[in-house]
């Protein structure tokens, strides 16, 4: 096996109180007991660090990998990291997550957290679930303060229906949280800062209300966004026979593609980025180099930054989710 073929990783959970337990069970993973809250699929994190299954790099860390091969796995335009610039997760809501905001780019410093501009892409949802984004016209600051300290925040945040496929992107400094009964991919940031003004009430494991950082999610929160912009439809780049690609996000820190595919396909890219694959439904055989894995549903793939060209099959209409690096 040459050094440029597909990459398998070992997810990792997190066990957050508001998770359930579907994920390796729908996916048909190894058995995990208890909370299943996200599955870390393809991270550099050190509180969640992807190991490889597969290959020449079998056992070897992600990060292990980058410091030995460097641009052939991130690409080009990441010559100067040692680090994915990506986390992708799965994330399964049994009950609501924390009102919370994540820093950006722009503000960041001022709170000492690492920016987080994130989409998620919902794999399915319980009927009538939600997901919060964004803040109702005209909700000011002190409006939004009164709404924690009176516990009637929820008034002030836009509600979302989802369903299996909705899109919705979350630049940093977008007040967010999800509903219980999704189930979704989250494509981010390489980040793990999260900024919890509102919790419902809850208590953590330890039966104690879970911290929260008012006021740095209040120095953080852009509260002149609003919601437009916010839920991504597809849009279709080609469309023959067999296979369809459609676009739902294009940012300057991530892109999300899907590619529903009943036949082969050649795909081509640049040098300049990584590729990571979550195969929605269906099942593929990729093919890189002459180094070929099968990837069922629910199973991650990192395509190497050098590889300019990779071969897809199908023997089944197959859904296939594909996201790169910085546009």
């Amino acid at each position: 096996m040459s050094e440029l073929y597909p990459i398998l990783l070992k997810p990792v959970y997190q066990d957050n109180i508001w998770g359930g337990t579907q994920i390796p069970k729908r996916y048909n993973r190894e058995a995990y007991e208890g909370i299943c809250a996200e599955s870390w699929e393809i991270s550099t994190r050190p509180e969640g660090m992807s190991i490889i299954t597969n290959g020449e790099y079998k056992n070897m860390s992600l990060e292990e990998l980058i410091a030995k091969k460097g641009d052939k796995i991130l690409g080009t335009k990441y010559a100067d990291l040692k680090e994915l610039p990506l986390l992708i997760k799965l994330i399964d809501s049994k009950q609501k997550l924390s009102v919370q905001v994540h820093p950006n780019n722009e503000n960041a410093h001022l709170t000492g957290g690492d920016p987080k501009t994130e989409m998620w892409y919902i794999l399915d949802a319980e009927p009538g679930s939600i997901v919060y984004a964004g803040l109702k016209p005209n909700t000011t600051k002190e409006k939004f303060q009164g709404g924690i300290e009176n516990n009637s925040l929820e008034q002030f945040m836009e509600q979302i229906p989802v369903e299996k496929g909705t899109t919705i992107f979350i630049p940093g400094g977008t007040v967010h949280a999800i509903s219980n009964g999704c189930l979704l991919l989250e494509v981010q940031q390489s980040s793990n800062t999260t900024y919890r003004v509102y919790d419902w009430g809850r208590l953590g494991h330890d039966e104690k209300p879970r911290e929260l950082h008012v006021q740095k999610a209040m120095d953080t929160i852009n509260f002149n966004q609003g919601v437009v912009g916010l839920i991504k439809e597809p849009s279709v780049l080609s469309k023959t026979e067999t296979a369809t690609l459609e676009k739902y996000v294009s940012c300057p820190y991530f892109n999300l593609k899907k590619l529903t595919l009943n036949g082969n396909k050649t795909v081509q890219k640049t040098n300049e980025s990584f590729y990571g694959i979550f195969i929605e439904s269906g099942e593929a055989t990729i093919t890189i180099d002459g180094n070929s894995e099968l990837l069922k549903a629910g199973t991650s793939c990192l395509i190497p930054g050098a590889v300019t060209t990779f071969d897809l099959k199908t023997t089944e209409t197959t859904e296939i989710l594909i996201y790169s690096g910085m546009s």
